[in-house]
């Protein structure tokens, strides 16, 4: 721009990024295609002082953006005047998005954490003023320990397994995957679980379901976690249902329970780290919050689907789906 704030030049990529679709805009002022007041009083102010800028700033308009300004004087050759100004757009909406998501992600970590080490730390303590001179209550506090020890253990495998897969880091698994005997090997890992709680897991898969190719660890363990949560949310003498079948060129895998479901406001949430539906805590039923999450990053992994229906008091259904090609018969 001139010292007048009129454009001399503007490339494509600054058309793109704000979005104007005028061939010709040398001559027209800066504030026609900014369209923000902030940036033009900030402008008014700086274009003139002659020295190197940056600023961040948020474009509301066709959409929101965070945008990165850099503003570089254009002076004589004797650098005695300014004769105008250059000024560099980054769009720094993606970058700012991920630092947002870094800095939930430690919070929490530190929160899940912090929590079981308190509890441990705090146990230990009563222990070695005098509690463990009785063995009743010595075991009991001990089981409480070893309690929160696993939760540690189970919260910061989820966390390793989550950074495997999201930055993809490790060999590329292509086994061969028999749907319906995968499941089955997971099946009787709940049957105490689900004893307990007079719940029961029907399998209803179709002998026709095949195969997939990818990590048969990883499918495994995406189905543990489904079943997993099934159990945990249903309701005493609850069923879990789970289902395999073909249907549209997809092989289907779902897992139905009849438990205490989830608002529809909070579907959306579900697959975030660490995110636990209010209906959860007002159970009282224990979890990191990273079940779901690690089930959507296997379920990208093999290139499937995933969705959810659920009713409150009525239960859920998370169904994964793999489309059939060269690799998946």
């Amino acid at each position: 721009i001139n010292k007048e704030q009129k454009i001399l030049f503007i490339n494509e990529n600054a058309k793109k990024l704000l979005h104007i679709d005028d061939e010709e805009l040398a001559g027209k002022d800066l504030i026609y295609v900014l369209r923000s007041h902030r940036i033009h009083e900030y402008l008014n102010n700086e274009v003139m002082n002659g020295e190197y800028r940056e600023i961040e700033f948020t474009l509301n308009y066709p959409e929101e953006k965070k945008i990165r300004l850099y503003k570089n004087p254009i002076k004589e050759r004797d650098g005695s005047n300014t004769i105008g100004t250059i000024i560099v757009l980054q769009d720094v909406t993606h970058v700012r998005k991920l630092e947002r998501i870094r800095s939930e992600f430690v919070a929490n970590v530190s929160h899940e954490l912090k929590t079981p080490l308190t509890s441990i730390k705090g146990f230990i303590e009563t222990l070695k003023e005098g509690a463990i001179k009785d063995e009743e209550t010595a075991l009991r506090f001990l089981d409480i320990v070893y309690n929160e020890a696993e939760r540690l253990v189970e919260l910061i495998d989820g966390i390793l397994t989550l950074s495997e897969l999201e930055g993809k880091k490790g060999k590329e698994t292509k086994e061969r995957i028999e749907l319906s005997t995968a499941i089955d090997e997971v099946i009787p890992l709940f049957k105490s679980k689900a004893e307990n709680k007079g719940v029961t897991i029907m399998k209803d898969v179709s002998d026709k379901i095949g195969y997939i190719n990818g990590s048969k660890d990883r499918f495994k363990q995406m189905i543990i976690n489904l079943i997993d949560n099934a159990v945990k949310y249903s309701k005493e003498g609850g069923k879990v249902t789970i289902r395999g079948y073909l249907e549209n060129n997809t092989k289907v895998i779902s897992v139905e329970d009849n438990g205490i479901g989830i608002p529809s406001e909070q579907i959306p949430n579900i697959f975030q780290k660490f995110y636990r539906t209010p209906n959860a805590k007002k159970v009282g039923v224990q979890g990191t919050g990273l079940g779901l999450s690690l089930v959507k990053s296997i379920v990208d992994l093999h290139k499937g689907n995933i969705t959810v229906e659920s009713q409150e008091n009525k239960g859920t259904k998370i169904t994964v789906s793999f489309p059939i090609g060269k690799n998946n018969e």
